[in-house]
């Protein structure tokens, strides 16, 4: 894993963080004001967001792969840095569950 890898590697794991803490707060805001457009709005982007995450997590494993060869976990460095994004993505799919679940309760969201 070279060092551009890592560096982005944390880019997107910061990146990523700095927009759960915004989707968190904008939530909570939706929530407090009772705007079910805005909750919904959130979770929305933020699903969107997710996705994007996970795509380049994709293309940033891929990348490490073909310059690894087939192990890509022989590294620790290499193995601790996707184990975190992987863990960052189970951490992000939680949130717009259980923001989902609050806006379904609230009766923001009708199934």
């Amino acid at each position: 894993m070279s060092n551009s890898d890592i560096t982005t590697a944390r880019r997107l794991t910061l990146g990523m963080n700095v927009a759960l803490v915004a989707a968190i707060l904008a939530l909570v805001a939706g929530i407090v004001l009772q705007m079910g457009s805005v909750v919904l709005a959130t979770l929305a982007v933020f699903a969107l967001v997710a996705v994007g995450y996970a795509i380049a997590h994709v293309a940033l494993h891929r990348r490490v792969a073909e310059s690894s060869g087939t192990n890509v976990t022989r590294d620790d460095s290499v193995g601790a840095a996707l184990g975190l994004i992987r863990t960052n993505l189970l951490l992000y799919g939680g949130f717009v569950l259980v923001g989902a679940a609050v806006a379904y309760v609230l009766g923001y969201l009708v199934v």
